[in-house]
Formats: structure tokens, C-alpha cells, sequence
């Protein structure tokens, strides 16, 4: 009750309902694409676990590269309202050819996800190189 008395000017400040209104309207947006940020991060962090258990983001890059060339030379379908309600748990959204724009997708592109483990091997290999083949640092013999 006291939020909306001063909503609208209960008090001596008479606050704006303009920026109220707008504030009512940003707030969730804001909130909604934080959201995504964080689905978005995860998803990279999943990708790189899941390199980490296989050894390498080699496979796993080149799985999401088939998937991602499979979309593409698949005609456009029409989804069935049954189809359309449960898209969003598909792996591979069938139904649109085109992505949102980054900031709405709750996934990283499969460009990015390919180039981040691309750049997990990179770091792999050079500490592998760096600690040698027996798990320690190399260590120079006189």
C-alpha cells in the first residue's frame, strides 16, 4: 500500500509514475538476459568439463559441428503446436534456421562453443608440455 501511495505522490518528493512504469517494464528484461548470461556461461563450462573427462574438445567439437551443418541442409519445417510447446528441451531447435540475437539465446553459438574448446586443447597441450609426459615438472639431467 505504501509502494503505491507513492507511486502516485503520496509524499512531498512526488515520485515520477514515468519512471516507475519504465522501471516495471526494464526491471524483468534486465533480469531475463542476466539470466541468459549465466545459462550461456554454464553451457561453456559444461563443454570444457566435458573435454576435460573425454581428454579432448577435439570430439566433442566436431560432434557440434555435425549438428550444426545437419541443421543447416535440413529443409524448414512447420512445428505442430505439440512440437512448438516443447521445442525449447530439443538439443538442436529444429524448427528455426536462424538464432536470436547472442544477448536473447540461452546458448552459446556453436561457433563460440567450437573456438572455446578449440582454445581448451591449445591450453592443454601447452601444459602438457610444460610438466612433461610423467605428470611432473621436467626436470634437466647434469
Amino acid at each position: 500500500m505504501a509502494f503505491w501511495s507513492n507511486l502516485l505522490g503520496g509524499d512531498d518528493e512526488a515520485p515520477n509514475p514515468i519512471a516507475a512504469a519504465a522501471m516495471f517494464i526494464l526491471a524483468p528484461l534486465a533480469a531475463m538476459l542476466i539470466q541468459m548470461a549465466v545459462s550461456r556461461s554454464r553451457e561453456l563450462l559444461a563443454d570444457q568439463h566435458s573435454a576435460h573427462l573425454i581428454g579432448s574438445g577435439k570430439d566433442l567439437a566436431n560432434a557440434l559441428e555435425k549438428l550444426e551443418n545437419f541443421k543447416q541442409h535440413i529443409p524448414a519445417q512447420q512445428p505442430s503446436p505439440v512440437e512448438q510447446s516443447t521445442a525449447h528441451l530439443m538439443f538442436t531447435n529444429m524448427f528455426t534456421m536462424q538464432g536470436m540475437a547472442g544477448l536473447f539465446s540461452t546458448h552459446p553459438s556453436t561457433k563460440v562453443r567450437v573456438e572455446k574448446l578449440q582454445q581448451y586443447d591449445a591450453q592443454q597441450s601447452n601444459r602438457e608440455a610444460r610438466i612433461g609426459k610423467t605428470g611432473g615438472p621436467i626436470l634437466e639431467r647434469r
